[in-house]
């Protein structure tokens, strides 16, 4: 009921409880003399008048007489020709409108095939609403959902080739994705010699280099496939991982190596010179040796001191290197991958309390934007609770999505998935599972019953506090850990999938 209404046969408050007394015959003057009496102090409320604010049934509507009932108002006191005119003039306030739901839904077409032949007439609302936006994140609720890969894949193709996306930003190593990249773009370079290497392709490198969902799931490898088709065509996708959490075998290969190999070449300066060749450099590198296996068992304190201790001198060296132009393999970037190993260290031997990784991973997606790729336009591919803006575990400790909110404000915009029902893939288990049943009235319910089985595509002009998926559909884990999500609040749009069906692990 909709607050300050009385329900449906009740007179608003304020009219007398005296009512039911009174005969068709009464006059008017007669029914409102207790309660005209009383507002000009001539008398009190007789206990049969009842209490103003109580509401009563309204009486059937009476033949209105030949000549007016009210007596005109200079004849009478002041306050009586007000009270009169309250309680005679109006009648019963009209019902209120039903207010119209703070959101706007658009059919669309549900992802099929590559979609090379896609013509996106169904995404002309979104093509319009990202006028001025610079980043896009498309936002997965879980890693293991066929239709929201699908459909993601669907909508990165439609804004590069049609709006001038032309930067990938993954949920995946900072550093294993660039030396990908830097693979494949030298193997473009060679293309047709007889020395281009068979291996340098985004589809034979992401499995081991990528998170294992976008490289070792079927829809994952769609996306790789799509990565070189467009490389091929000679209007490829810029490629790069904001991922702070290093895993790939590329990290545990190649990276303690190469930040040497950088420091001793001169990179950083004499300090940094001094810390590739003294005496716990070693140590340093043993500890990252066991930090990429993911291993939350923290080192004996004095170690972990120590490393703490060559991170910050590291960073000290590498990030004062002023740069004309950045480059992967620069200062710069040594600087984004000594701080994010430093980050990944911080949250996995603090078992979660001293979490960095988002923070880490936000300002690795800004460093990226705004020093090596300044100017273009970026999709993120990733998690919700990595990209939806406004989460935080408290102020110090922030998610990547608010870091990218608040150095784009506007200009960052998040795109959500969801479904009103189905089954998925559950990527750490990698058992099936079903979206749970919600409340009727939860957002993805309401719309389901007003578009049956159809995909849409939803923007709120206000924040919408119904009940609604946020991550994991609602299933836990780490997300558990944050606040409930909102369209209109943590994402401005909303992708709704009637169905969703489990993504599937490549053979």
């Amino acid at each position: 009921m909709a607050a300050g209404r009385p329900p449906r046969g009740l007179a608003p408050s304020g009219v007398s409880a005296c009512a039911p007394r009174w005969g068709p015959r009464t006059s008017v003057l007669s029914r409102v003399s207790c309660r005209a009496r009383a507002a000009l102090g001539l008398v009190s409320i007789a206990p049969s008048c009842g209490s103003f604010d109580i509401a009563m049934p309204v009486l059937p509507p009476r033949p209105r007489p030949a000549l007016p009932l009210r007596p005109p108002a200079r004849l009478l006191p002041v306050g009586l020709a007000a009270l009169l005119s309250g309680l005679l003039g109006a009648g019963p306030a009209p019902a209120r409108a039903e207010e119209a739901p703070p959101w706007q839904a658009w059919p669309v077409r549900s992802a099929t095939g590559d979609n090379r032949s896609d013509d996106a007439a169904d995404l002309a609302p979104l093509t319009a609403g990202l006028a001025g936006v610079r980043v896009l994140g498309l936002a997965e609720q879980t890693h293991g959902g066929h239709e929201e890969f699908a459909t993601k894949l669907r909508l990165l193709r439609h804004l590069h080739e049609t709006q001038g996306f032309d930067v990938l930003l993954l949920e995946s190593g900072f550093f294993d994705v660039e030396q990908l990249q830097q693979d494949v773009q030298a193997a473009a370079r060679l293309r047709g010699k007889a020395s281009a290497a068979r291996s340098s392709s985004w589809a034979r490198g992401a499995p081991g280099n990528v998170f294992y969902m976008y490289s070792k799931s079927v829809e994952g490898q769609a996306l790789m496939a799509y990565l070189d088709q467009q490389q091929a065509m000679g209007r490829p996708l810029l490629v790069a991982g904001i991922d702070s959490q290093h895993s790939g075998l590329r990290s545990q290969q190649d990276l303690a190596r190469g930040l040497r190999r950088a420091l001793r070449s001169g990179m950083g300066g004499a300090r940094g010179r001094a810390l590739s060749e003294d005496a716990g450099w070693q140590a340093y590198a043993r500890q990252l040796t066991t930090l990429f296996t993911l291993s939350r068992q923290a080192p004996p304190a004095a170690e972990r001191q120590a490393f703490q201790a060559r991170s910050q001198a590291l960073q000290d060296a590498l990030c004062a290197v002023r740069e004309t132009r950045a480059r992967p393999d620069g200062a710069g970037w040594w600087c984004r991958v000594v701080r994010s190993m430093d980050a990944q260290a911080r949250s996995l031997w603090s078992n979660g309390a001293d979490y960095q990784r988002d923070q880490a991973m936000g300002d690795n997606a800004i460093w990226l934007m705004e020093q090596l790729h300044p100017g273009r336009k970026a999709v993120v591919w990733g998690h919700t609770v990595h990209l939806a803006r406004g989460f935080q575990r408290d102020p110090a400790h922030l998610q990547a999505g608010e870091v990218m909110h608040r150095q784009w404000g506007a200009a960052y915009q998040v795109l959500q998935f969801s479904a009103s029902g189905g089954r998925y893939l559950d990527y750490v288990s990698l058992q099936e599972a079903d979206v749970p049943a919600q409340p009727p009235q939860a957002l993805e319910q309401q719309l389901a019953r007003e578009h049956p089985g159809q995909a849409l595509l939803v923007r709120a002009s206000a924040p919408v506090t119904l009940p609604q998926f946020a991550y994991e559909y609602g299933q836990g884990g780490v997300e558990s850990s944050q606040q409930p999500g909102q369209l209109g609040r943590h994402w401005d749009w909303l992708w709704l999938l009637p169905r969703i069906s489990p993504a599937r692990m490549a053979p």
